[in-house]
């Protein structure tokens, strides 16, 4: 890992930061469109709040 950051950075970093966002947006374009389904809702708010935090 720190021959990683000795040329240049890890490639992997910016890919994982990148899917994390997109997970992220997806589920809150769940919890914006889930307006009757209570469960979706609550699950989706676990998505972004787990993705938010360890994302």
């Amino acid at each position: 890992m720190i021959d990683n950051f000795s040329r240049g950075g890890d490639i992997i970093g910016p890919i994982t930061a990148a899917f994390t966002f997109a997970q992220m947006g997806i589920a809150f374009g769940i919890f914006l469109r889930a307006r009757k389904h209570k469960d979706l809702r609550s699950f989706s708010i676990a998505a972004i709040l787990s993705d938010l935090f360890a994302g």
